[in-house]
């Protein structure tokens, strides 16, 4: 899950740089890309992961209200033009979204495990939780 987060990171900012005059775009993708970097950090607080959960939600809102704000000025054919990348971008945007709050949201329902049951060494098993 981890490689994956970074992979999605990697893209959102590779995507910013392909619609860079559209400032607001690129800020919300920026933004959602260092939200999903936060993912991979090992220890965080439910109380941080409560708020990045909130955050993600409201660029997750943002990025499908531009898209179906779009959709009416859309033709028959809109997916196979280059002059719609933005679009796409912003329906690539909404889905990462939807993938790092379903991340926050999974971490903030499971339980903690006792450590002490482990067969790892307690510093793995520290490093693979998000939250103490």
């Amino acid at each position: 899950m981890k490689v994956i987060n970074g992979l999605i990171a990697v893209l959102l900012i590779g995507l910013a740089y392909l619609v860079r005059y559209d400032t607001l775009l690129v800020v919300a993708l920026l933004t959602t890309s260092a939200l999903t970097l936060l993912t991979l950090l090992p220890s965080v607080r439910e109380v941080f992961i409560r708020g990045f959960a909130l955050i993600n939600m409201l660029f997750m809102f943002f990025y499908f209200y531009r898209f179906f704000s779009a959709v009416p000025l859309l033709h028959h054919r809109w997916y196979v033009e280059f002059d719609y990348l933005p679009i796409w971008i912003v329906l690539i945007g909404a889905f990462a979204a939807m993938h790092v709050l379903a991340d926050n949201s999974c971490c903030l329902k499971r339980e903690l495990e006792d450590p002490v049951r482990l067969t790892i060494p307690r510093f793995w098993a520290n490093s693979r939780e998000r939250h103490a």
